[in-house]
């Protein structure tokens, strides 16, 4: 979609699209997105209005029009992450709420905050010196790691693990291919937090990614 929003309707479309809300037309025209700007957003399909009841007085049923995103919103913001938004004093609870929310994913997936800040740029840099890799290595690494999972998904397999059973590929071709896979987001490598779990193959086998050790892989299926 090349639709480009100013700064103010981005900022509007990344309110809904981070807080979930679906605000009442009235009262989000006070905060964010005045008529003007709302009827650009309506014509190039990013938001629709739902009339919804609101309260009843009496007997008489009073309704409001609620400003909800589309799919079409979604697919616009997983395309444009670097987008200008307005300086407004109102941009700060919606960094509030995405702190929150960043906090939450990364405790639930046990990923560090340092290794998510700092791995992508490494991951990037070392995926380009991988010239050309065998098509049937990451073909292998799937095999390898089912088997030690006992034929199972997004469980915990230990690199040392996986290593043993992929000694006939060298410890460079496998660490690049590792590294190309998270970075494509088939797998997710981590560190082992305690340290009583830490052996010393596990040390050996770890996958380095700037400056982080990671002991252990996360396979999806693909």
């Amino acid at each position: 979609m090349n639709f480009e929003p100013t700064p103010k309707q981005a900022l509007a479309l990344w309110h809904l699209l981070i807080t979930g809300e679906e605000p009442a037309m009235s009262e989000f025209a006070k905060k964010l997105l005045d008529a003007p700007n709302r009827r650009i957003l309506e014509k190039v399909g990013l938001i629709d209005l739902e009339r919804r009841e609101k309260l009843q007085s009496g007997r008489r049923k009073v309704y409001a029009q609620h400003i909800v995103l589309t799919d079409k919103a979604w697919e616009w913001a997983a395309e444009h992450f670097e987008v200008e938004l307005s300086k407004s004093q109102l941009a700060v609870p919606i960094l509030q709420e995405l702190i929150k929310k960043l906090g939450c994913y990364l405790k639930d997936y046990k990923i560090p905050l340092v290794e998510f800040f700092s791995q992508n740029n490494k991951l990037i840099e070392d995926s380009k010196t991988v010239v050309e890799i065998p098509s049937d290595i990451e073909s292998k690494i799937r095999e390898a790691y089912l088997k030690a999972s006992g034929g199972e998904y997004v469980v915990r397999v230990r690199l040392a693990q996986l290593r043993q059973l992929l000694a006939d590929v060298s410890r460079e071709l496998l660490d690049k291919t590792l590294i190309q896979m998270e970075l494509a987001g088939r797998i997710t490598l981590m560190h082992l937090d305690d340290p009583q779990e830490i052996h010393p193959e596990d040390e050996q086998s770890a996958v380095n990614i700037s400056g982080h050790t990671n002991h252990i892989v996360y396979m999806s299926e693909w």
